[in-house]
């Protein structure tokens, strides 16, 4: 028997100038569209691991940092739209980000 977990999404995205995602009360990610770094802040829980895959599925970047905080260079992006999962507490967030 196979057990799985039942996961909810949330996509969201801000295609009129800069702007954050907040998913709950402590997780933010901004600036959208990203520029050069993406930064994520989680209150006082750390992120576990950062994604960024291209719309393709390519894996882009991976940081496995574990802190409450990440700033990432993301500069090397080629304009387009990415999707971004973050694993923290035991969730992994997903979201459409876009860099211009």
């Amino acid at each position: 028997m196979i057990e799985s977990d039942i996961v909810e999404y949330q996509y969201t995205v801000n295609m009129t100038g800069i702007g954050e995602i907040q998913i709950d009360k402590d997780l933010s990610i901004y600036p959208l569209p990203l520029g050069e770094y993406l930064n994520i802040a989680n209150g006082d829980k750390s992120i576990d691991s950062v994604y960024i895959f291209d719309i393709n599925g390519k894996l882009m970047l991976h940081s496995g940092k574990s802190e409450k905080q990440v700033s990432l260079n993301v500069g090397f992006l080629t304009p387009g739209i990415y999707i971004l999962n973050v694993k923290t507490n035991g969730q992994s967030i997903i979201n459409k980000i876009i860099k211009r």
